[in-house]
């Protein structure tokens, strides 16, 4: 599978055991979010934006400096369509 995307693998082999614990610290936050979310927690959507809006930072960014816009593009549609979704009305409505 790291063939698809050397670049990462490489980012996480220098990173040593800190790249597991920041994807662990990552999958917990998203759990956290995800159950807050099913339960109709505001501080969930607060959590769920918080992360969209990091992750399609970080694609952006990502596009910018690898002008790799399969990834980086794909990256940023696709936070930023879930940013639209939870930031609709009545979304909203029903989480705050």
């Amino acid at each position: 599978m790291w063939e698809m995307n050397r670049p990462a693998y490489i980012a996480f082999e220098k990173l040593g055991r800190l790249s597991g614990a920041i994807l662990l610290t990552l999958a917990a936050m998203a759990s956290i979010a995800g159950a807050g979310l099913l339960r109709g927690r505001g501080w969930a959507w607060w959590m769920a934006v918080a992360l969209f809006a990091i992750n399609g930072l970080g694609d952006l960014i990502n596009l910018i400096l690898s002008h790799d816009l399969l990834r980086g593009g794909t990256g940023v549609l696709i936070a930023g369509a879930f940013l639209f979704f939870l930031t609709r009305p009545g979304v909203r409505r029903q989480l705050l």
